[in-house]
């Protein structure tokens, strides 16, 4: 981007002044400057029509019949933001020191032959400050721009004023305009839900450590309407010379639609569940009640059949056995997938004869040595509790049987009086967290995903620490009894 040239406005009806201005500031290289000259009064007033933009103008004490003063008030009439340099003699310091007192001009410089030298220095040192000045205004000019068409609401709070800036989203937002925050230094806090004044407190505290820890909640807002609005707030606290806190600024985005879209999704991922669990009860107790009989009937209807035979037909019997072989197999095979669909040991005896039982029989079947370890009561709990406790903890061995090729799975179970945290570790392989964050196969994770979802259905939280090479560790921890988030 060409940056321009400043322009200056020489105001100097004397030639040998007005000659000696070009001079010293043509013979230095840092001054870079177009001048327009004003010699009369007639193009002064044409230069002004123009509505030419000036950085700088140096002004005389007075042109043909007008003052320095007159001078300066007609150019701020039509340029009231240009900076002004006085260019005097000696005899008319006192009455530019006069007119500084009254007018807004930068500064004087004294005439002469050479100027001192100070004629470049000084108009440097204005220009810069008018550079300084404009691009703080350009900033300032496109923050504005985004922050009054940014649909989020921003602000600025301060210890001394309250609120400084409020974005005009924030109608939309909580219904209130910014004017009527301006009015209304508390008017932020008191629109916070009574639940939520210990979060937004406790992050608010953070603030004064420059190293805290957040700069970041989610609260519930009324709104002016007086519905809830669920608000994302994210603040940066501002500090002075002496590391005081003396504001905030911030960011507060209405999550309403996203939150009431995340509970639908968790009432229907909750639906969902327990269609599924009613099913897999009703697929197993066909299993047992139907097909298992079925077999069992068939395996009696065998016997006598090999009873009734001979005693001398030793193939038929031979094969017959090996077909009784079959139907063993096929029985207890059907036993052990209508025990893994609904185990009933789950609701006659609970999670803890369930989790010790499951444990015995997934090492029996896939030869991995796995240790179940029980602290605390085994109360029973909450039917969906429990089965989220033993789906997960099922889950989470099927995933170590398949991806993790360990030598030995720990399961730990601990219900005190307010939880129950289980603890699945492993020494196997691991993975990397991050990477299954970011894969492009929809497949992978989705067991990680399925245990998120079932602990989240009841109010608990889950915790996977894991990495190549270092085994994996899954933490969960549920309420005695369901909590909807």
């Amino acid at each position: 981007m060409q940056t321009l040239q400043p322009r200056l406005l020489l105001v100097d009806g004397d030639p040998v002044d007005h000659a000696l201005v070009h001079t010293e500031l043509a013979a230095d290289p840092s001054l870079m400057c177009l001048i327009d000259d004003a010699p009369d009064i007639e193009t002064l007033e044409r230069l002004l029509r123009r509505k030419q933009r000036y950085d700088l103008a140096l002004v005389a004490m007075g042109l043909q019949n007008l003052s320095g003063a007159e001078i300066i008030q007609r150019i701020q009439e039509t340029v009231p933001e240009l900076p002004i340099v006085m260019l005097v003699r000696t005899d008319e310091i006192d009455l530019a020191a006069q007119m500084a007192l009254h007018q807004s001009i930068a500064g004087y410089v004294l005439k002469g032959e050479s100027h001192g030298g100070l004629l470049p220095a000084t108009v440097r040192g204005v220009l810069e400050r008018v550079a300084a000045r404009r691009a703080a205004r350009e900033a300032e000019e496109r923050f504005r721009r985004l922050a009054e068409n940014a649909p989020d609401m921003i602000f600025r709070w301060s210890y001394a004023r309250g609120f400084e800036y409020v974005s005009p989203a924030s109608t939309e937002v909580v219904g209130y305009t910014p004017e009527e925050h301006y009015a209304d230094p508390g008017l932020g806090y008191r629109v916070i839900h009574p639940d939520d004044i210990p979060v937004y407190e406790s992050v608010f505290s953070d603030l004064a450590d420059p190293e805290g820890p957040r700069r970041y909640c989610v609260i519930r807002w009324f709104h002016k309407e007086g519905h809830i609005v669920h608000v994302e707030m994210r603040m940066t606290p501002i500090f002075d010379s002496r590391g005081e806190l003396v504001a905030i600024e911030g960011i507060a985005r209405d999550i309403s639609q996203h939150v009431i879209a995340r509970a639908r999704l968790r009432e229907l991922t909750s639906r969902l569940t327990q269609a599924q669990e009613e099913e897999r009860r009703r697929i197993a107790r066909e299993l047992h009640d139907e097909i298992g009989q079925e077999l069992t009937i068939a395996k009696m209807r065998l016997r006598m059949v090999e009873n009734a035979l001979p005693a001398e037909a030793d193939a038929i019997h031979e094969k017959l056995k090996m077909l009784g072989t079959l139907l063993d197999e096929t029985l207890q095979n059907v036993r052990h997938l209508s025990h893994e669909l609904r185990p009933p040991l789950l609701d006659e005896m609970g999670w803890e004869p369930a989790l010790a039982w499951m444990c015995d029989t997934f090492s029996q079947r896939t030869d991995l040595p796995v240790i179940y370890q029980h602290s605390g009561s085994a109360d029973r709990l909450d039917p969906d509790v429990e089965m989220v406790a033993y789906r997960v903890v099922q889950e989470s061995l099927t995933n170590v049987a398949r991806h993790a090729n360990a030598r030995q799975v720990v399961v730990h179970a601990d219900l005190s009086s307010d939880e129950l945290t289980l603890t699945i570790e492993d020494d196997g392989q691991g993975f990397d967290m991050a990477a299954l964050d970011h894969t492009s196969d929809a497949a992978v994770g989705l067991g990680l995903l399925g245990m998120q979802e079932r602990v989240d259905m009841v109010g608990g939280r889950i915790q996977i620490v894991t990495a190549p090479g270092k085994g994996t560790r899954v933490e969960v921890h549920l309420p005695r009894k369901e909590r909807r988030p």
